[in-house]
């Protein structure tokens, strides 16, 4: 009854674990799959990623866990990307994220065995995480002026490797694991500067060891973008999240903003039409925050060539514009409806 119901409600992942060669717990994967929310959109994404982290912190290397399979880590992947256009949660997230990993079972039971035998736990639960939580690199970096993959390392140097630190350097296994794992440096960085995050953190689909296919891309300077990937490149449908809260979603080639799509900007004006390497070029629309309108050509980013400007207030123009000025022949159209034709000097009445 049980693997019934996980072919009905999951039948991709069913058939995965029918797959599998090793023996499935049906009542563990059902268990699981429910903290999960079974792969759903969820009302809290919160409350599935704290979950999330408890089924890591149960993993084993030898024993099957739903966590391992890759449309289950892409799932939570794609939860943590949604996560950050949300602000608020966010922020609460990425400030309970140390508290998460530090309270893991893990890292606060110290096993009777050799750290050697202990380590291999340690690298899965680590690439486990980072894959996972990749998308909140940058913020964290920020926030804890260190990676995930540096904060992980340094509970597991406490954790494990400070306790037996004279037994490991008797032998070679052990100095190579101490200097694998070195004791945590804490570094004061002022409240202005900014730490770069120095790596582009990428979660998808790869064809001869390029990006090619869907994939989700965290980049360096806090931007994202989920989307489809070309021989290395963001290339054709996707979605675009600047860290100062402005969104693209539309077409893209080599690597830009390329083709037909809608730009939403933090300040509230929005843009749907034509762009060009990242620029409005073309013809497109946009609304503006305080009510305005542009209907027309753009050039480089400009209103340029022939349109149509809405005023709130009712006043029409259309004509000719150049560097977001009417420039050119043109007619006015007032709220009562009375029409001008009149010329412009880059806004100056000619």
């Amino acid at each position: 009854m049980i693997e019934g119901e996980i072919a009905k409600k999951c039948p991709e992942i069913y058939e995965k674990l029918k797959s599998l060669d090793t023996n499935v717990d049906w009542n563990e994967a059902f268990s699981h799959l429910e903290k999960l929310n079974w792969l759903l959109p969820p009302e809290s994404i919160l409350h599935v990623l704290q979950n999330a982290f408890k089924l890591i912190d149960d993993v084993s290397v030898d024993r099957f866990s739903i966590i391992k399979l890759d449309a289950v880590k892409f799932h939570i992947n794609s939860l943590v990307f949604n996560l950050c256009t949300q602000k608020k949660n966010l922020k609460r997230f990425v400030d309970d994220f140390s508290e998460l990993t530090e309270s893991m079972i893990f890292f606060r039971t110290h096993f009777s065995v050799p750290v050697t035998m202990i380590e291999p736990l340690f690298c899965l639960i680590s690439e486990l995480i980072n894959t996972c939580f990749m998308h909140i690199e940058a913020q964290f970096l920020s926030t804890a002026k260190k990676s995930i993959s540096q904060h992980l390392s340094d509970l597991f140097y406490n954790a494990y490797i400070s306790p037996v630190l004279y037994e490991l350097s008797q032998s070679q296994k052990g100095i190579e694991l101490i200097n694998k794992y070195p004791k945590p440096r804490y570094i004061y960085i002022p409240y202005f500067s900014k730490v770069p995050n120095t790596t582009n953190r990428y979660y998808g689909e790869y064809k001869e060891n390029l990006k090619h296919g869907f994939g989700l891309q965290s980049l360096t300077n806090g931007d994202f973008y989920k989307g489809e990937f070309f021989e290395g490149h963001m290339q054709g449908k996707g979605l675009y999240f600047w860290s100062h809260g402005g969104i693209y979603e539309g077409e893209f080639k080599n690597g830009h903003i390329n083709g037909f799509g809608t730009e939403q900007y933090a300040s509230g004006n929005t843009y749907t039409g034509d762009f060009l390497n990242g620029k409005k070029h073309g013809r497109g629309e946009m609304k503006f925050s305080n009510g305005d309108k542009y209907i027309g050509e753009w050039k480089d980013n400009y209103m340029e060539g022939e349109g149509e400007y809405f005023w709130s207030s009712g006043v029409v123009y259309k004509g000719w514009f150049a560097k977001d000025k009417r420039h050119g022949k043109g007619e006015i159209t007032m709220d009562n409806g009375q029409k001008y034709d009149l010329e412009w000097d880059y806004d100056e009445l000619v």
